[in-house]
């Protein structure tokens, strides 16, 4: 009950009701006097009998008033604690859904539930719980919603994981498989000649991973007194010497020219 009271004046009403009762004697033992003041406590009797009647009506109807207003104010008070409950799910849902249609609908039943609370002439309870009750499917299809994007960024992190290793297990075996390399190598070699002369020759060979270098270089020296050879390996000196007193083919004053 909305008013407790209520239901204690309705029991005194009806406490008072039974009390009131009047004992009327046989007709045939009253003289005229006795009528006429018999006649006067009926009436006063029905007049406080009409006036009980009329506080038991009233006090009745306050008792089902009070009862009405505590079912209407019950349903209201579910409404706006269902309104509370929506509103945290929308808050908590935004960027979480994996269909945003879902919080759009359900932000549209959160509206319509407040337009009804805060009605003033809403005398009937089932308006209230009407409007709960459309809440409660939007509230369902945002929480499926979260948990199916839930789902779905486990599979892609999943996915994105799975990949991650077989590119770096790839990247491993192609190193290890790949990668050689060579230290570099080379000759030289060295040789000397009567008179003073050397020649040499010299390689150089190196490789690895990613290419190849060669260099090779050959020279000759030479030194002895009064001789020379041309890079043919002909001792011009010697052979003027030889040639000195022999002027055939060579220009006059020109001992030993070699070319004429």
């Amino acid at each position: 009950m909305q008013n407790k009271t209520s239901v204690t004046d309705l029991r005194d009403a009806v406490q008072a009701a039974e009390r009131t009762s009047l004992k009327v004697p046989s007709c045939q033992q009253l003289s005229v006097q006795d009528t006429r003041t018999l006649t006067e406590e009926l009436q006063e009797r029905t007049v406080e009998t009409r006036n009980q009647t009329t506080t038991l009506s009233a006090a009745a109807d306050a008792v089902v008033a009070s009862r009405d207003a505590k079912v209407l104010a019950d349903a209201k008070a579910s409404l706006v604690k269902a309104v509370n409950a929506a509103q945290g799910t929308l808050d908590s849902s935004y960027g979480k859904v994996a269909d945003n249609k879902t919080r759009v609908t359900l932000q549209q039943a959160i509206d319509a539930a407040n337009k009804v609370l805060s009605d003033k002439s809403v005398k009937d309870p089932k308006r209230y719980q009407d409007a709960q009750s459309k809440l409660a499917a939007p509230v369902k299809a945002v929480n499926g919603s979260v948990a199916a994007k839930v789902a779905a960024d486990k599979a892609a992190a999943d996915a994105a994981a799975a990949k991650a290793a077989a590119q770096a297990q790839a990247r491993s075996s192609s190193g290890s498989s790949g990668s050689s390399g060579s230290s570099s190598s080379g000759s030289y070699s060295r040789s000397t000649t009567s008179g003073g002369s050397s020649s040499g020759t010299g390689s150089y060979t190196g490789s690895g991973s990613s290419g190849s270098t060669s260099r090779n270089s050959t020279g000759s020296t030479s030194g002895s007194s009064g001789s020379s050879k041309s890079s043919t390996g002909t001792d011009w000196g010697a052979w003027a010497d030889s040639r000195k007193n022999d002027n055939a083919g060579c220009t006059k004053g020109n001992n030993g020219c070699p070319v004429g």
